[in-house]
């Protein structure tokens, strides 16, 4: 290889150069770093033996040297630097393209350290694998939560700390009439007829559980407008945010 040329590489990537039958003509100093079997990465041999990653792309070599194509490379191939700590792992790029020594069309072979990239690709890879976990585990969780939600035989409201529905099962909206989307992000008060009962429910707090109202008659309003006599007993509980809490109807009709 021209010295210059080989000044310029051998400062800035490892590197080998092959012939037409991929003997191993040249080897740059640490270019065994990047062989599977760096005992075998000796001029004159057969590259396969040192670098299997040639096994099955030689009709790709050949249209290199021939012309065909201008180059080829493999991303992202690992090595292990210790067989006895598997866990300490070299990643690294390899291009191959052409060049010509004595009139005589060569193969030369970079290798291009790609472990920082890897490593991170990979840690990123994982945390998108345990959010999709994460993701199907709390989709199972609330499919799971809404199947007792709907089974419960009385009506069940979840408000905010300011009365804003935010679950609602179908015996309630049954009751009342109304549709789960219609009464969704409406204040409680659109249906319970008695502010002195919900400043009562708003009173309550998740740091003293055993407080609850129970059985508290009032009136609720219908979508047709009528009203009829509901037994609420309710609690708080907390939420994921500090300090937040979220309130608890559960009530039975009296009205029959």
């Amino acid at each position: 290889m021209n010295s210059s040329l080989k000044t310029i590489l051998g400062s800035h990537h490892e590197y080998l150069t092959l012939d037409r039958n991929l003997l191993i003509r040249e080897i740059s100093f640490a270019a065994h770093n990047y062989a599977y079997s760096a005992k075998d990465l000796n001029l004159g041999r057969d590259v396969r033996i040192a670098f299997p990653e040639f096994t099955g792309i030689e009709y790709i070599l050949i249209d290199i040297l021939e012309g065909r194509r201008l180059s080829f490379e493999l991303e992202g191939i690992g090595r292990t630097l210790d067989p006895d700590r598997p866990e300490l792992y070299v990643y690294f790029d390899l291009y191959i393209s052409r060049y010509q020594e004595f009139e005589e069309n060569r193969l030369i072979v970079f290798f291009e350290d790609a472990t920082e990239r890897m490593t991170l690709q990979q840690a990123l890879a994982q945390r998108a694998n345990e959010a999709c976990l994460l993701v199907n585990s709390l989709t199972i969780s609330q499919n799971y939560l809404d199947r007792i939600i709907s089974s419960i035989p009385d009506a069940l409201l979840v408000t905010t700390a300011s009365g804003t529905i935010k679950i609602i099962n179908k015996y309630a909206t049954n009751l009342l009439g109304y549709s789960q989307e219609e009464l969704i992000n409406l204040p409680i008060s659109t249906i319970v007829n008695n502010d002195f009962f919900l400043e009562q429910v708003n009173s309550l707090s998740p740091k003293f559980p055993d407080r609850i109202l129970k059985d508290i008659q009032v009136s609720c309003r219908t979508k047709t407008g009528n009203f009829i006599t509901v037994a609420f007993s309710c609690s708080a509980i907390e939420t994921e945010i500090k300090g937040g809490k979220n309130l608890i109807y559960i009530g039975r009709d009296m009205s029959g």
